[in-house]
């Protein structure tokens, strides 16, 4: 049986909902894998890239400094355009 840990985020910091504390969450949580919600098709702009980022993404980047983790992009490539944002 495997546990399944949800963490509820904003996509954006604010006072202590910042990329540090969920880093230390998922430090505390030591994950075997990371399900995130971002497109697969954004991917490589977040973690190979790095031309965007986000709450969470930092997080996970800065996780896998020293941890070498799979994480599952699990949102749907149904992406509104930009000028949606």
């Amino acid at each position: 049986m495997y546990n399944v840990i949800l963490i509820g985020t904003r996509h954006e910091a604010i006072g202590k909902c910042n990329a540090d504390e969920l880093c230390k969450i998922i430090e505390r949580i030591n994950p075997d894998v990371i399900f995130e919600e971002i497109p697969p098709s954004y991917f490589d702009t977040f973690y190979i890239n790095k031309s965007r980022r986000n709450l969470e993404t930092d997080s996970i980047n800065k996780y896998l400094e020293s941890h070498i983790i799979k994480h599952i992009p699990v949102d749907s490539d149904d992406v509104p355009p930009e000028s949606f944002f």
